[in-house]
């Protein structure tokens, strides 16, 4: 167990260990590997950079031994997935596209039917790509590695958001986390067809992992399955005698982290967590949430079904890089961020003094307008306002069936907000990003919604 105040989690199951692999100014999301490097992405609907961490170049700050970053302009989702062939792929909003790993650079797409941009994973049996539909449809679609083919994989999940998804080792299910319908981690056949959902212990997952066993300080050298989950914790699910049709039992592997995202699981056998927060070796940590980590947790037994990365033998540079980029804006959820000005150099590591601007107060029942070249649709909010502007609530067009839980941020007076829409308007996004009145009662900006195209938004705070 990690005491209080070192890297990552305040509490790990005895066995294993874990350290602060790498830090970036602003939200990360999902998590694959290139040649000697583990990547991320900016968590966006598509047009996101791929962040790729180095591990053989190394720097130190506030005690924590940290891998280096170059950022390269690509057209990423926020899920990610290696795949046998070399490339990788990832879920946007406009299809599955095949990405170059060393460079970004798009190779093919975007094809097959528009995504969540959440989960992605490869078959480990036929090479396919099986990803998320978008939000509100509860339908996974698969398509293959030469994005010529592509077809419905299962409709069979019945929940509205899917996030991380993954194959078990042997491709014969495929594991789900399901955060709105049931909040659970869902199984399904690779027929498709659903083995059971299982209800988390008052957690969303957002992340799946397997674990085959071999730490027997933990399940008694066991396999098992973990969430990574949005409040922080990490939760195991051991199944009797492997069954995945059984009963598992749920019990806490780590605590105290920060929000946690799409993991993947490395050649070295390591997984790799990406969290909206940082603690450092020394105990600092950035009260902002501005700067996102990735943690490492390692082991044994943690298994990838498909070939990732090269780890390589990490060597300290003294030197770290330069230039840092504006961070991107975040949210509280991993519903993708829209896209922002890629930065292509490699950004120096943030500092520990942290100065995060207040923001104005907006919580409260809202109204306003949307308007596109389609025309003007009414909307009706009940805005929540969190520690850091963290924004969440629900969001409904009167008169309509369409409605959606939002998410966002307030930083001073800059607003962003995400309504992945339900009911009739199932499949539909509106991303608003704008202004807010220094006395908190009007807000107006600009659109992006994926069915009625770009347009302008103005709101006003109930009296």
């Amino acid at each position: 167990m990690h005491a209080a105040g070192q890297e990552g989690f305040t509490f790990l199951q005895t066995g294993f260990t874990q350290d602060l692999f790498a830090v970036h100014a602003g939200f990360i999301g999902g998590v694959a590997f290139g040649p000697n490097s583990v990547i991320t992405n900016p968590c966006g609907f598509s047009g996101g950079a791929l962040y790729t961490y180095d591990r053989t170049s190394t720097y130190s700050l506030n005690g924590s031994t940290l891998h280096t970053e170059t950022d390269h302009p690509s057209n990423a989702g926020c899920g990610l997935a290696n795949n046998p062939n070399g490339s990788l792929y990832t879920n946007t909003s406009l299809g599955v596209l095949q990405i170059d790993p060393s460079t970004g650079a798009v190779l093919a797409g975007p094809f097959g039917s528009a995504g969540d941009a959440l989960g992605i994973a490869t078959d480990p049996q036929t090479g396919n790509l099986v990803y998320a539909g978008p939000s509100g449809s509860g339908t996974l679609y698969q398509v293959n590695a030469q994005l010529t083919t592509s077809s419905t994989f299962s409709t069979a999940l019945g929940a509205d958001w899917i996030d991380g998804i993954t194959f078990d080792p042997t491709g014969n299910y495929l594991f789900a986390s399901a955060r709105t319908g049931c909040e659970c981690l869902s199984i399904l056949r690779r027929d498709g067809t659903l083995v059971q959902n299982i209800p988390a212990m008052n957690v969303e997952p957002d992340g799946v992992a397997f674990n085959t066993g071999g730490v027997q300080s933990f399940n008694n050298g066991g396999p098992f399955v973990v969430t990574i989950n949005t409040d922080g914790t990490i939760t195991s699910y051991v199944f009797p005698n492997n069954d995945y049709t059984s009963t598992p039992v749920q019990s806490l592997f780590a605590s105290g982290g920060y929000r946690g995202d799409i993991s993947q699981i490395g050649s070295d056998s390591c997984m790799y967590i990406p969290q909206q927060g940082v603690r450092y070796a020394d105990g600092t940590t950035d009260p902002s949430l501005a700067t996102n980590s990735i943690v490492r947790v390692c082991g044994g037994g943690f298994v990838s079904v498909v070939p990732t990365d090269t780890p390589g033998a990490a060597t300290n540079t003294p030197v770290p890089p330069t230039n840092t980029p504006a961070p991107p804006t975040a949210t509280d959820t991993d519903t993708p961020v829209p896209p922002t000005a890629t930065n292509t150099s490699t950004p120096v590591p943030p500092t520990s003094t942290f100065t995060p601007t207040p923001s104005v107060s907006i919580a409260g029942e809202w109204h306003g307008t949307v308007t596109t070249a389609q025309g003007k649709f009414s909307w009706e909010a009940t805005i929540k306002q969190g520690a850091g502007g963290v924004l969440s609530g629900s969001i409904e067009i009167p008169n309509t069936s369409c409605e959606s839980r939002l998410s966002g941020t307030l930083n001073g007076t800059a607003i962003t907000m995400t309504w992945p829409l339900h009911g009739t308007c199932s499949g539909e996004t509106v991303q608003l990003s704008g202004t807010v009145t220094t006395n908190g009662t009007a807000m107006s900006g600009t659109v992006t919604d994926t069915k009625r195209g770009p347009g302008t938004f103005v709101g006003h705070k109930d009296s």
